[in-house]
């Protein structure tokens, strides 16, 4: 699990320094002037689980909100991505037990973003903390429990707006070992999502 963890955490950081690497090396790119504050929601399309005996299971949602100060490097992003959850079935004895995580994360994070096709379209990357809640249900029995930690997130998309409303795409991954009720798993998850986004 461990090996899938760091697994998983070196190759969302190279994909997210390789996306500011880009970013940063296109010549006629100009740093997105963002309106100072928007709301947002992302419908995740795809949602693959940190753990890695676990599959799909269910669709997370995540309502944020962004914040942006006048200077370029001084903008955020907080928000609430709920729903993410895998399971894991599996026999003993000739009975079979589903074993379903589910992990809801608060999370407050940086956010660098570059506008393209002059304030059209727009590019970004996130890394931040998030407290993530999750819980393990076992059926049958009905047996559940539930931990909290702190893990981290990161993720990069882009936005393509009319006016104050945008559409796009995002991915997004979190990352932190919960213990609920003693068992030692990876909670996050790696997501990507349909976003829509009001600027105001």
């Amino acid at each position: 699990m461990k090996t899938q963890l760091f697994r998983t955490l070196a190759v969302a950081g190279l994909m997210l320094g390789l996306a500011l690497f880009g970013l940063s090396s296109v010549a006629k790119a100009q740093l997105a002037k963002d309106k100072s504050m928007g709301a947002g929601l992302a419908l995740g399309l795809a949602n693959t689980p940190e753990e890695s005996k676990f599959s799909q299971n269910g669709t997370p949602i995540d309502l944020h909100f962004d914040w942006n100060l006048d200077s370029n490097w001084l903008k955020f992003r907080f928000g609430y991505n709920l729903g993410a959850g895998g399971r894991y079935k599996f026999s003993y004895f000739n009975k079979t037990w589903t074993n379903d995580l589910t992990t809801d994360s608060l999370y407050g994070a940086w956010r660098y973003s570059m506008a393209f096709m002059g304030d059209a379209l727009q590019a970004y990357a996130l890394a931040g903390i998030a407290m993530m809640s999750t819980t393990l249900k076992i059926d049958p029995g009905a047996a559940s429990a539930t931990d909290s930690v702190i893990g981290i997130t990161a993720g990069a998309g882009a936005i393509y707006s009319l006016g104050a409303i945008g559409v796009g795409g995002q991915y997004q991954f979190f990352s932190g070992t919960a213990k609920p009720g003693g068992a030692s798993l990876a909670a996050g998850s790696n997501q990507i999502s349909l976003v829509a986004n009001y600027s105001f």
